[in-house]
């Protein structure tokens, strides 16, 4: 058997180098990176924190306290702080990405 170089359906591969460079290239032109998809991204994952964190709240203060309006009050004010605090930590992230 003759020793061939590497190659895909599409012809030979190229350069180690380039190879791994290519998938980046690619990644970074497609059109679901935008700033609209990276925005509803991040909705989406502050969402699923704050309702995770503040079920698990809710879920010991149940097992605590009997009166359901200081449930709900405190269940309030805890997706109010996590809310706040989901806010605060994403508006410094982007600040500090920008620079």
């Amino acid at each position: 058997m003759m020793a061939s170089t590497p190659r895909s359906e599409c012809g030979p591969l190229p350069a180690p180098v380039t190879r791994l460079a290519e998938p980046l290239k690619r990644f970074h032109k497609e059109a679901w990176h935008t700033p609209q998809g990276r925005l509803i991204r991040e909705v989406i994952f502050g969402l699923n924190d704050g309702l995770i964190s503040t079920i698990g709240f809710l879920a010991g203060v149940t097992t605590t306290i009997g009166d359901l309006h200081t449930i709900a009050l405190g269940g309030l004010a805890a997706a109010f702080a996590g809310a706040l605090a989901m806010g605060i930590g994403a508006y410094v992230s982007s600040k500090s990405q920008r620079r």
